[in-house]
């Protein structure tokens, strides 16, 4: 669901005056990082909502006429945020742009944020972008930019250490939609074929479903997991048929989690998907 008339009410005064708005939590996440409390951040998307398949309201269209600027993830992640964004005239940028995506079938995979490397590739346009956009802000930007890159620093390494307690016979990971691409390659986790591509729009085959449980057998693989934003009876289904267990903790992919998650923060919920890979392939 979007923000609400709360948010939007919250939006007064000239555009340049308004607040920053990210089309996801994840993106919002780092916006808040880098201004700190020098501009409000408010994200389109609750927690948990899917962006793939997410239909704008029209309390999203009025925040956005009163937005300061707006942040989307862009390379198709969320389409009719983007449409809405586009048309609203605002100032905005497509932040996984800045980045040289991994290609699907010559579609851009936009789910870069698995790699926290590439986040800190990301960041510093961003950086860029608001310094230019709010001078005001420049002050703010550069240390908040600096101390944000090295908590980054801090996360990749802590996230290596986790993973790295994993069999490396057991690296395998399973889940609904192909969220994790850029995780897998950047930690070193075989990402098996999900039964539905890119955009949770997609619908999986009685072909593709039966290739998924042949090789969940083949590869003896611990465990698969759920997706906090995507419905776990597909997974479900796939794990019966192979007889694989199915870890009860969820991963985030496309949002962070919501309060009292624990992943309420970008880092934090990197931290809860290695803990939970970590916990169910040991």
């Amino acid at each position: 669901m979007g923000v609400g008339a709360a948010a939007a009410a919250a939006c007064t005064g000239a555009p340049n005056g308004g607040n920053l708005v990210a089309a996801n939590t994840i993106l919002a996440d780092w916006l808040r990082q880098l201004v700190g409390d020098r501009r409000p951040v408010v994200s389109l998307l609750a927690p948990g909502v899917d962006p793939h398949i997410y239909e704008p309201t029209p309390q999203d269209a009025a925040l956005l006429e009163t937005a300061a600027m707006v942040f989307t993830n862009g390379l198709n992640l969320e389409p009719q945020i983007e449409k809405l964004v586009r048309s609203s005239g605002r100032p905005f940028m497509a932040i996984a742009e800045t980045v040289t995506p991994i290609q699907d079938n010559g579609t851009p995979d936009p789910h870069f944020w698995g790699s926290v490397p590439l986040v800190m590739a990301a960041l510093p346009p961003v950086v860029a972008r608001l310094q230019t956009q709010f001078p005001e802000l420049r002050e703010a930007l550069t240390p908040n930019g600096d101390r944000y890159q090295q908590a980054l620093q801090t996360l990749d390494r802590e996230l290596r250490e986790r993973l790295a307690t994993i069999p490396v016979a057991n690296r395998k990971l399973l889940t609904t939609h192909d969220a994790f691409q850029y995780f897998g390659r950047e930690y070193g986790i075989e990402i098996v074929p999900p039964p539905i591509g890119i955009s949770t729009e997609e619908q999986p085959s009685p072909q593709t479903l039966r290739q998924i449980v042949q090789q969940l057998r083949q590869n003896r693989v611990p465990a698969v997991f759920v997706e906090t934003t995507i419905s776990p009876r597909l997974i479900e289904t796939i794990a019966a048929e192979a007889g694989v267990k199915v870890a009860t903790t969820p991963l985030y992919s496309d949002s962070l989690g919501g309060p009292g998650s624990g992943a309420e923060t970008y880092a934090d919920m990197m931290r809860q998907n290695v803990n939970a890979l970590a916990k169910y392939l040991a």
